[in-house]
C-alpha cells in the first residue's frame, strides 16, 4: 500500500520511509531499492533489546543510512558512523537549539525535529 502510494504520487526521490520495525523496511527495500529507508532506535526500555543498538539497520537491508536517537550520539560515536564507517546519520527528536548546534557539529546529514523554526534558526548562521 505505501510502496504503492509513493509511486502514484510520484514521491521517489522526496521520501524517507522509516520505522522502529526493520523486517517492513527490508521487504520495501527489496521491492523498491530506489526509496531510501532507515531503521529508527534508541535505548529506551520500550525498544526491544535487540534493535537499541542499531542492529535494525542491518535486518532492514539498508545499514548506511540510519536514525539513533539523539542522546545516543557523542563525538566519538560520530566519528566512527559518520567519517569511518560513512553513514548517513538523521538523529530524532532534536527539538532544543543547543542539541540542534551539537549535532550540526557532529556532521550529521540531518535532524529529525517537531520544532524545524527553533532548529533553523539555531542552525543559521
Amino acid at each position: 500500500m505505501l510502496l504503492r502510494l509513493i509511486r502514484r504520487f510520484r514521491l521517489e526521490e522526496n521520501c524517507l520511509v522509516s520505522s522502529f520495525n526493520p523486517f517492513p523496511l527490508r521487504r520495501l527495500h527489496k521491492k523498491a531499492p530506489d526509496i531510501p529507508v532507515a531503521a529508527i532506535y534508541s535505548s529506551h526500555d520500550d525498544v526491544p533489546p535487540i534493535l537499541r543498538y542499531g542492529i535494525g539497520a542491518y535486518i532492514s537491508g539498508a545499514p548506511q543510512l540510519i536514525k539513533p536517537h539523539h542522546e545516543k550520539i557523542n563525538r566519538l560515536w560520530a566519528l566512527y558512523q559518520i567519517r569511518l564507517r560513512r553513514r548517513v546519520v538523521l538523529p530524532w527528536t532534536v527539538n532544543d537549539a543547543n542539541t540542534a548546534r551539537r549535532m550540526a557539529a557532529l556532521g550529521v546529514a540531518g535532524i529529525i525535529t517537531d520544532d524545524p523554526g527553533k532548529v533553523l534558526d539555531a542552525l543559521r548562521f
